[in-house]
């Protein structure tokens, strides 16, 4: 549930145009590429001196034991150590083996006004350096941290990368962004203030290595880091408060399309089946289908299936896929099982993870079915506790609804799923108009009012209620 936003004010000549900003820009801007036990991963950063720093989100380096970075005309440059890393802050400066390198400043994010046009530059899904615009949405706090949401599509792989102004002025750097339940354009930035206070005297402190400074220890409050494995959690129960009936969602189907940005867009199809399992339980299938599609040709596609057993102890398997269509050596794939107080999560070519997990959790793609099968209506406030199988951590999902308005829904025809060949007809449908927030993120939602409670928002292009 985390990305990236980009932290810099580029210096430019006096009076460049926006052209050259922004290919200044684009030429301070990097790829990060890690290694260490969760396999290769990939994140954006933003060059800070010609002499090698380079700064980009925490959480990109978190657990490598190895990194590099490449430049945009496809250069490699070592990681030989890390000046300074603030994982509370989620930001990090790092020195690369070069010299002569374009590079930008730090700007002031203070000066950046609600609903001023933003642009975030980086490297999504590992493609090359790309540019995404939007807004600035509002300002918060988190745990003292103050924070810029914006209104940018970023995807997987722009954490780290810089936020810009119009006249390239770089005013944050990507941390996170919204993903799933409805979330549609809701990433967040850190201030580029904190990125100026890092960067002063940088040039003078010694270098650390990467592995030491990125794995946590295993007494830390936070819990170990990937690199050591995920935290035990203390088995007990969770959601026990809430009462399900499964059999409302038997056939039900929801389409989305988000996105849209640059000609990219992300076209969703989950369906569920109930049927009676071997134990007496029911099996709650959710099959869920992603596109992601650039203008009119797919160019991946992700497939989540769960099936969760309802009723007794913990029982459910989840498995994650996607590929890329023009490569099919990209895939990433994963697996999570759940059997009683014990659950093993394993990446394919990577990290097998195990740990004690409570009763009552539910996995963590299977929220909207949680909220969808709910016995009763949801209450003003609902919380939904959710397994994070690599940090080995509970996740809340707090679902806080308020007024009962009326609106258009896009129903499937009698006899007519929501396939791609759907046509549906918009019918006034009593909603439940509110918020979910998952940790730091927040998102609009609106909830059916009558069951199946289903939880959507602005991108449903389809529902399918047998």
């Amino acid at each position: 549930m985390r990305a990236t936003l980009w932290v810099l004010a580029a210096i430019l000549p006096a009076q460049p145009s926006a052209a050259q900003g922004f290919e200044t820009l684009r030429q301070a801007t990097v790829m990060v590429e890690t290694v260490g036990s969760g396999g290769a991963l990939k994140g954006s950063g933003v060059i800070l001196s010609s002499d090698g720093i380079v700064a980009t989100a925490a959480h990109v380096l978190k657990g490598a034991r190895g990194a590099r970075v490449r430049m945009l005309n496809g250069e490699f440059l070592d990681v030989i150590g890390v000046i300074d890393y603030d994982a509370r802050l989620d930001l990090a400066l790092i020195r690369v083996k070069g010299d002569g390198l374009v590079s930008v400043s730090a700007g002031n994010s203070d000066s950046v006004q609600i609903g001023q046009r933003l642009f975030a530059i980086g490297c999504p899904l590992g493609l090359a350096v790309s540019v995404a615009d939007g807004l600035l949405s509002a300002r918060t706090t988190d745990g003292g941290t103050d924070l810029l949401q914006i209104s940018i599509p970023v995807s997987l792989g722009y954490s780290g990368g810089p936020v810009v102004t119009e006249n390239g002025s770089v005013v944050g750097i990507v941390i996170s962004t919204v993903r799933g339940a409805g979330a549609t354009n809701i990433g967040f930035a850190l201030p580029a203030k904190y990125l100026r206070q890092m960067f002063d005297g940088a040039a003078a402190r010694a270098l650390r290595d990467l592995a030491d400074v990125t794995r946590e220890p295993a007494d830390s409050a936070k819990g170990q880091s990937l690199s050591a494995g995920p935290a035990a959690i203390e088995p007990e129960r969770v959601n026990e408060s809430l009462t399900w009936d499964f059999t409302r969602l038997n056939g039900v189907e929801v389409s989305t399309v988000r996105g849209g940005q640059g000609g990219v867009s992300f076209a969703t199809l989950v369906q569920y089946v109930v049927s009676p399992g071997t134990a007496g339980d029911l099996v709650v299938e959710r099959r869920s289908d992603t596109e992601m599609r650039e203008w009119s040709a797919t160019v991946g596609l992700e497939r989540i299936r769960t099936a969760f057993h309802a009723g007794g102890s913990n029982h459910f398997i989840e498995d994650v896929a996607f590929v890329a269509s023009s490569d099919a050596a990209r895939l990433y794939s994963s697996t999570l099982e759940a059997i009683g107080s014990n659950y093993r999560f394993k990446i394919k070519a990577g990290p097998f993870f195990a740990g004690q997990v409570p009763e009552g959790v539910l996995p963590p793609h299977f929220l909207d079915a949680a909220i969808g099968a709910l016995a009763e209506a949801p209450s003003s406030r609902q919380t939904l506790w959710l397994l994070d199988p690599k940090e080995g951590r509970l996740v809340p999902a707090v679902l806080e609804l308020g007024e009962r308005v009326l609106r258009k829904i896009p129903m499937g025809r009698d006899g007519e799923r929501c396939g791609p060949k759907a046509r549906p007809v918009k019918q006034s449908h009593p909603v439940l108009i509110g918020t979910l927030a998952i940790g730091l993120t927040r998102q609009p939602v609106m909830v059916l009012a009558t069951p199946p409670f289903l939880a959507l928002d602005d991108s449903v292009t389809c529902v399918w209620l047998p």
